[in-house]
């Protein structure tokens, strides 16, 4: 009977069905959720009704909120709807009977502040999977509803796919798009507890910081990991070493994701299964440098964040790199990465290497911003303009502590006032407007000049950090006028006129050191 009709029966079809026998539903094989179940022999025929009967529902949901899955058994049935954040690569994996099966995993999020990671199994890796895969890659986050997913308890709350399940993409339902208009308006930005972390983990509250505070507030000094969210850019990409060869088999429903060696007769051999297989999977591990307004502190980023960092999986940018010897391609790439907005996840833990202790940075997660459409903390000038508006005059400075930006005060002046007030300086004339001391360009402040970022980058390979973490500020200072570190741009020593006057014209350009023009106006 399942050769008769299985190419027969399309799903979303109306049929005509006669014939066969109703019984009540065996609950223990059938976890739809109804009365009775169909069961065809030899005697049904079936139709398909060529009629559009629209009082004929396609499919009926009973949608629960993610946060409801806590308090769910392991082996309930659950339908959910959700915004899709993250899709991994499909990955073929060794099942206990020896047979190959294919997996992918996603990340799912829903307006209840709540994720849980759903397993793709089988066949709808490489149809939905793979859909979903692309649409997350080019920047697009859908929506999925996912009908009949069984829970399981590993490390947290996930949920899996079984034969009967069905996915049904960007689904033309109101709550579907109540959902997307969350999501694009606050939803994206909004704090998130994940169900699928490990078990120490689950119910942490990822708490708002920037990055000057991970070190002002000692993170993660403490026994238990901090997690804290981060609105920040990646200034720099490690390339070393930017990918490991890892294992695909399950061991107890769990990857093994440990290193594996190559034998040398085209096998990979793993030191934790103690086995060798012809397949592996390229999985991402870089370290990098990220910023925000306050500094900069180096992170380690693995294979979901890099991913969605990076743009492309550690398999294609493997075989870039080292297959096809692409080297402009691969630094397009890495360059591409730089510099974009992201909304990161981190953990901050306190690690020994060597008998040496040491706060170590690890990214969760990743989710790029577009800075053209959100309102972020980093290179929003709405906050900018927001003082001035207010007749504050003044701008956060390096770790927090506010700089003035008013031709009025000089540093010390600004800091001996803010100390008094016990806030930000006082106001400046309502007519002035906020510009930066090293180009003269309005904007930006001196922290995120594109011009003294240039400088830095070329100098040293990192890039501009005005406060690193584990480093002083003072140590990045370095004038482009003369060229000397130990002072910016508007306290040199060697040039007192201001812009716009005669003797301003001959200033040097910070990018091509050239007289006669300002940064913002060079040719190069």
């Amino acid at each position: 009977m399942v050769a008769q009709f299985s190419d027969q029966l399309v799903v979303g079809n109306v049929y005509f069905i006669s014939g066969g026998l109703l019984e009540p539903a065996q609950k223990l094989f059938n976890h739809l959720n109804n009365a009775y179940e169909l069961i065809l022999d030899s005697s049904t025929s079936i139709e398909i009704c060529s009629s559009d009967d629209s009082d004929i529902p396609w499919q009926q949901y009973n949608f629960q909120h993610i946060s409801e899955i806590v308090s769910m058994e392991s082996g309930f049935m659950v339908d959910l709807l959700g915004v899709v954040t993250s899709v991994s690569p499909s990955v073929i994996i060794m099942r206990k009977d020896g047979t190959e099966t294919q997996k992918r995993t996603l990340q799912l999020k829903d307006m209840s502040g709540c994720s849980v990671e759903i397993t793709l199994w089988g066949s709808v890796c490489n149809a939905e999977g793979q859909q979903l895969h692309s649409m997350c890659i080019s920047g697009s986050n859908p929506i999925l509803a996912l009908k009949g997913g069984r829970i399981c308890e590993f490390n947290g709350k996930t949920v899996g796919t079984v034969s009967s399940s069905l996915l049904k993409i960007n689904p033309d339902l109101p709550d579907a798009e109540k959902l997307m208009q969350w999501y694009i308006t606050e939803g994206k930005l909004a704090v998130c507890t994940s169900l699928s972390q490990d078990i120490s983990s689950v119910g942490k509250m990822y708490m708002r910081k920037t990055v000057a505070q991970i070190k002002d507030e000692n993170l993660g000094r403490s026994d238990q990991p901090d997690w804290v969210t981060v609105e920040a850019t990646i200034s720099h990409i490690k390339t070393e070493k930017f990918s490991y060869p890892a294992c695909t088999r399950e061991v107890n429903g769990k990857r093994c994701n440990r290193k594996v060696t190559n034998n040398g007769d085209g096998m990979w051999h793993c030191p934790k299964c103690q086995q060798s297989s012809q397949n592996c999977e390229y999985r991402h591990l870089f370290q990098c440098k990220i910023q925000d307004h306050t500094g900069t502190t180096n992170a380690t980023a693995f294979q979901e964040a890099g991913q969605e960092i990076i743009g492309i999986s550690a398999e294609e940018l493997f075989m870039i790199k080292n297959v096809d010897l692409d080297d402009a391609r691969f630094a397009e790439i890495i360059h591409g990465a730089c510099y974009q907005q992201f909304l990161l996840k981190l953990k901050v833990m306190e690690e020994t290497f060597g008998d040496e202790p040491r706060v170590e940075v690890s990214i969760m997660k990743a989710e790029r911003l577009d800075h053209t459409s959100n309102k972020s903390r980093i290179f929003d000038l709405g906050a900018f303009d927001g003082l001035w508006a207010d007749g504050q005059g003044s701008a956060p400075g390096v770790n927090g502590v506010a700089t003035a930006v008013n031709a009025g005060f000089t540093n010390s002046d600004a800091g001996r006032q803010a100390k008094v007030s016990g806030g930000m300086p006082n106001a400046a004339p309502s007519a002035a407007r906020y510009a930066c001391s090293t180009c003269g360009s309005t904007g930006h402040n001196v922290q995120n000049c594109p011009a003294a970022m240039d400088i830095q980058l070329a100098a040293t390979g990192w890039g501009f950090t005005p406060s690193s973490y584990g480093s002083s500020a003072s140590d990045a200072r370095l004038c482009c006028k003369c060229n000397q570190l130990g002072h910016w741009a508007r306290d040199c020593p060697g040039q007192a006129t201001s812009y716009g006057s005669s003797a301003s014209k001959a200033q040097l350009c910070c990018k091509c050191n050239q007289p006669g023009h300002w940064a913002r106006d060079c040719p190069v």
